[in-house]
């Protein structure tokens, strides 16, 4: 027997780290589970990763684009590569580090969950509570099996060691959407298709319409209404067909089409939904009693920082503790360029919820911010219940919108009417103002904009 534990936690990712942190720091004997590396999906595959390259994708394009800069530019992928990994090491190693210096055990392996203990690689680890966070994996899709040299999904993606002269997309949501923006920057001709009728299919519709034609005017080909129907190799080339009856060879294939939840190894009765993610009641317990989940594998939105709270949560109450997680604003941030913010209520949504709801929108062309980053093309919309002026929903499209995520959650989760956030001084000169900006606009009283006549 490896040992015995008050609280284990299965998964070092963004749903488990935390859980087993804050466990520790109420005083619980703690132990944490991993398989890979510590940091999980975010740190090593997805979010950091991929932000690190898209910063590199931004310099470029800033590059090019000012009319100061002359002279050529270029980017060494594979120097590229080995910053990237420089960054994503340091991170891992620092939950690590953050583990050991909060006392939690660390267990490397593969567990499998079953009653009263989890076995890894044939020892037993006993638990007195447990917190499932074993994440989730890509989607694959029929006719396109993930090999690692022709046919990607996000993980495999970050081990090329070449740049390709084209590669295909499968997939318009915020991972499609990031890599189309990447590899359009650094050169690839990129051809892009989504099932659905349009890009970012949950998000407001004005959204997707500003990001499909921006990536259209940067040389990506978008398809919607398509699907990828089957591939072979070609001579060292992937063979796509296509449902308008396309066929086009590519050097890569990228099938981003979403997630699916990590429950191998799941091996106690807890209740799954329609989709077979984990339910969770608002303390983060299973059906379960004394077992809890975390982060992807509870389900939508799967977001890091949603799970970084659940995992707070989940981990103090198996702990012994009595905390609830009630966030109903958890933002989504797309990091395009510029990036996307969105938090709250479509429009759509708002009615479709029976509620008096409007919308205005603020373009980013008066302020000064947004042009010095080059995202003066960019917008704000509030959608807000029409009698009270209490908002409902925020949706951005602007340079380093990801920076003004937390005040627009804050914002919702206060009730913050348009009047409070006219009355809140912004600095200038930043592309925060738009917050105030649209707010003046919306209560017909703009300062840097002409009223409507």
């Amino acid at each position: 027997m490896r040992g015995k534990y008050d609280v284990v936690v299965v998964g070092g990712g963004p749903g488990g780290y935390p859980a087993a942190i804050i466990a520790s720091q109420k005083g619980a004997k703690t132990a944490v589970i991993e398989a890979d590396r510590f940091g999980g999906e975010c740190t090593n595959y997805g979010c950091i990763p991929t932000k690190a390259l898209l910063k590199a994708a931004r310099i470029a394009r800033e590059l090019r684009e000012y009319p100061f800069i002359t002279g050529e530019v270029s980017i060494d992928f594979k120097s590229l590569r080995k910053w990237m990994d420089r960054v994503v090491n340091r991170s891992s190693k620092g939950v690590e580090y953050l583990l050991k210096g909060n006392d939690v055990d660390i267990i490397k392996g593969r567990g499998r969950i079953l009653a009263g203990y989890v076995d890894v690689d044939g020892e037993r680890v006993e638990y007195g509570s447990l917190v499932i966070a074993t994440g989730s994996k890509p989607i694959s899709i029929p006719g396109f099996p993930i090999d690692g040299r022709y046919i990607h999904n996000n993980k495999t993606i970050l081990s090329i060691e070449d740049l390709p002269d084209n590669i295909l997309i499968i997939g318009g949501g915020y991972i499609g959407l990031e890599y189309a923006t990447l590899f359009t920057r650094l050169g690839v001709k990129v051809d892009l298709v989504e099932l659905m009728d349009r890009v970012l299919p949950q998000m407001d519709r004005d959204i997707s319409a500003y990001i499909s034609r921006r990536l259209t005017k940067e040389g990506v080909n978008i398809g919607t209404g398509v699907k990828a129907v089957s591939s072979r190799v070609v001579g060292g080339k992937v063979e796509v067909r296509l449902s308008n009856d396309v066929v086009e060879r590519y050097d890569y294939v990228l099938v981003a089409v979403g997630r699916r939840p990590n429950t191998e190894g799941v091996d106690i009765e807890v209740a799954l939904d329609e989709k077979g993610f984990i339910r969770v009641d608002e303390r983060m317990e299973t059906s379960v009693k004394g077992v809890y989940a975390a982060g992807d594998v509870t389900g939508d939105p799967m977001l890091a920082h949603k799970a970084f709270m659940e995992g707070i949560v989940a981990g103090e109450n198996a702990a012994g503790g009595d905390a609830i997680y009630v966030s109903r604003y958890v933002p989504s941030v797309v990091y395009t360029d510029p990036e996307i913010l969105s938090v709250g209520m479509t429009l759509e949504e708002a009615r479709n919820a029976n509620i008096d709801a409007v919308d205005t929108m603020y373009p980013l062309r008066g302020l000064a911010k947004a042009r010095m980053e080059l995202g003066d093309d960019g917008f704000i919309k509030y959608v807000f219940e029409r009698g009270s002026q209490t908002l409902l929903g925020i949706h951005m499209v602007a340079p380093n919108a990801s920076e003004m995520a937390g005040e627009a959650a804050y914002l919702l989760e206060t009730g913050a009417t348009l009047e409070d956030v006219a009355l809140t001084i912004h600095p200038h000169p930043t592309v925060s103002e738009a917050f105030r900006e649209a707010a003046e606009y919306a209560l017909d009283r703009p300062i840097h904009m002409l009223r409507k006549r």
